[in-house]
Formats: C-alpha cells, sequence, structure tokens
C-alpha cells in the first residue's frame, strides 16, 4: 500500500480529496489511527482498510504483529465516510476524545467545514458536542424533498460486485433493496459474475462491525416472512459447481427466483421498487440510514414543535472560561454569541440555531426575519 508523509500525517492509498474522471472521490472512505498519527483512504469495508493497514504495519517492522498489537490497532481505529460534500466521522460514545484526535488529524488534509459527525441520537455523544459548543457539527442539514432526495442518491455504495447498496451513515451498515437485488438477474448467464455478486451478499449479512451493526441488512422486510436461508441456499449451490451448463443455470435461476420471490412477498408494495418520489419510500429509506427519530432538538431539550426545524449553526466552544469561536461563524451569530457572553456572563456551553420554517402559518405582508434559537448552561 503507497504510503506518504503529509502534514505530519502517514497517509496510506490516495488523498481524500483525490478525484477520478467522474469527480468521484478516489477513496470513499478512511480509517483514522490517531495513536499512529496514520489515515488510510479507500474502498470497500473499514476492517479490510484496518487489516492493509496492519499488512503495511508488519512489512515496515520486518515481522508479524503480534494479537496485543493488532487489537490496539483496531481499538485505536475512528471510521470515516464520504457523504456527499461531507467527510463523516462515526462516534464512539465510550471514547469521544479520541474521536476528536481523529478529527484533528483529519483536518490537516481537508477543510474543517467538510467534516461531520455521526451519533446524535447517543447522549453521552451529543453531550460531548454540546459542551464544546458545536450541536451545528451533529445535525442533518436536509429539509426540504429534494435534499433528501440527493442524500438518498448519494448514499448508493458498493463493495467488491457491480451489487448497489444504500450506505447507512449513522451505524456504518448497507441495505439492500427488493429491486437492486431483482437487479442481479441480469448477471445469471455468467457464472463468475452472477456467484461472486451472491456471495458477497450473503458475505456481508454475517459480518458485523465494530458497533455489531450487520455489514448487510434488507430493507424494510417482514422479519417473519423473509427467509435468508433461501439465499443462503443459492450461494451454496453455486459454491459447488464444478461446471456451469444448460441444467446447473436453469437449476440456479430456479433457486434464485425462489428466493426473490420470497424477498417480495415479505415487503409491503411501496417498497417493492426504489422510488424517492414516494413519500413513504423515501422517509422510512432516509430514516433508516440516518436513524432520525429522536430528533436533536428533542435531546437538546427543546420544546418538540421545534423538532426537525431548526439548522445549528457554526458557534464557539468554551475551554476553561476562554471562549474560542469557530473559523465558520457567521457575522450575525458572531454578534448574537457576544451579546449573550456579555449579558449572562460565564458559561459551560451555548448552541445556536436557525429556525427554517415558521412557526406560524401568517406572516405580515412583506416581512421577513431570521429567527434563533439558543441553548446554554
Amino acid at each position: 500500500m503507497q504510503v506518504q508523509k503529509t502534514e505530519g500525517v502517514s497517509l496510506y492509498g490516495p488523498h481524500p480529496l483525490d478525484q477520478d474522471g467522474q469527480g468521484n472521490y478516489s477513496g470513499t472512505m478512511a480509517d483514522i489511527f490517531p495513536a499512529y498519527r496514520s489515515i488510510v483512504v479507500g474502498t470497500g469495508l473499514h476492517v479490510s482498510l484496518a487489516l492493509e493497514f496492519m499488512e503495511s504495519l508488519a512489512g515496515q517492522s520486518g515481522g508479524e504483529l503480534t494479537d496485543k498489537e493488532k487489537d490496539k490497532i483496531f481499538e485505536d481505529m475512528v471510521a470515516a465516510t464520504h457523504q456527499g460534500k461531507h467527510l463523516v466521522v462515526r462516534s464512539n460514545p465510550a471514547n469521544m476524545k479520541r474521536v476528536f484526535k481523529a478529527a484533528a488529524l483529519l483536518e490537516k488534509l481537508v477543510p474543517p467545514e467538510m467534516i461531520r459527525f455521526t451519533g446524535r441520537n447517543d447522549q453521552k455523544v451529543r453531550e460531548a458536542f454540546k459542551l464544546r459548543g458545536e450541536s451545528w457539527k451533529m445535525t442533518p442539514r436536509y429539509f426540504t424533498v429534494e435534499e433528501i432526495t440527493e442524500q438518498i442518491r448519494l448514499s448508493v455504495v458498493s463493495v467488491h460486485t457491480e451489487n448497489r447498496y444504500y450506505y447507512m451513515i449513522e451505524s456504518g451498515g448497507r441495505l439492500l433493496t427488493c429491486q437492486e437485488f431483482a437487479a442481479i438477474s441480469g448477471s445469471l448467464p455468467d457464472r463468475h459474475s452472477f456467484s461472486r455478486r451472491i456471495h458477497e451478499i450473503v458475505d456481508l449479512y454475517g459480518r458485523r462491525n465494530s458497533q455489531y451493526v450487520r455489514e448487510l441488512d434488507f430493507f424494510m422486510v417482514d422479519k417473519q416472512k423473509f427467509d435468508f436461508e433461501l439465499i443462503r441456499k443459492l450461494d451454496e449451490y453455486l459454491q459447488s459447481c464444478s461446471q456451469w451448463g444448460e441444467a446447473e443455470q436453469q437449476h440456479a435461476g430456479e433457486l434464485y427466483r425462489q428466493a426473490l420471490d420470497n424477498f417480495r412477498n415479505s415487503l409491503e408494495p411501496d417498497f417493492l421498487r426504489d422510488d424517492p418520489g414516494n413519500p413513504l419510500w423515501r422517509t422510512r429509506m432516509y430514516s433508516q440510514q440516518n436513524d432520525i427519530p429522536p430528533t436533536e432538538e428533542s435531546m437538546l431539550g427543546v420544546s418538540y414543535e421545534f423538532n426537525m426545524n431548526i439548522k445549528w449553526q457554526p458557534g464557539c466552544r468554551i475551554e476553561k472560561s476562554r471562549v474560542v469561536m469557530n473559523p465558520q461563524v457567521d457575522g450575525a451569530v458572531r454578534d448574537i454569541l457576544n451579546e449573550f457572553m456579555r449579558f449572562y456572563g460565564p458559561l459551560d456551553y451555548i448552541n445556536l440555531g436557525r429556525i427554517m420554517r415558521s412557526q406560524s402559518q401568517k406572516r405580515a405582508a412583506g416581512s421577513y426575519r431570521e429567527v434563533y434559537i439558543i441553548v446554554l448552561r
């Protein structure tokens, strides 16, 4: 694996901002190792990147790593994933100090405003950001149908085959829809491609990431009706085939259709087809990907009528009574923060958000005002 030193960081793989000819990021994800001041960028699975990092370290030391050394590396790993224009770092409620160190390392390679964090539904994570005055880094910026639809589109990922999955940014898992499973039928004549695609589904379903979330699950299936063993049975048959004649292909097709029919029969009609234009499909997909309920407003103790209607703004951290303004703070927000500091005196933290939609159905003709909400202590 190629390694280069930049800004005091050992970078393995492409730069996080490198893009291909189509404008897509060359590396869709990264593993950050703060204790080793190293970042590994690539594609596929986070565990695979970590194993490549271990192989590289072993090569540099001239010997195999011990199990204790491997465990230490896995424990130090912080995962990050590209999501649209953001690079999203996965939070760890048990060790947010390590997460913040990883983000500081990442900031040496990418603009700080590009970095966002998962974990908005975890109380410990929320508290860590609230105390830093950085709730804005946790909040989804997407409120309109168009924005949500675009985020769903950007979440489509592959691993090692042509299979397409919807990435769950909060948990790091992937969702396979019925439509995408049905699309595998086009590979049936090609034994190698068909076998690899089915085997990848079985393999990912059996894996769990560091948060003990399945690397792959099936979108909106009724668990009482869905039978994963039908897919496993197909995979076992494909692995056992020593040749690929008409009879083998026909039998594999029958097993595949049984699995597909079972997938379809375990779904409500709205989920048979991937359709962001369908409000129910769009809402369920976006909610599962982002663990929407409960909302960040309710967790900050804000009244329920503001739920999903606040865009938290870059503000300031308070460290030992010292105010540290974020470089991205808006002029109006800075003025408000300074005024509250002057009026209330020493604070533990302060978070400021802008109301996105009017709470009232009526507004005076020609009038428009920015409305903010503040959570402080």
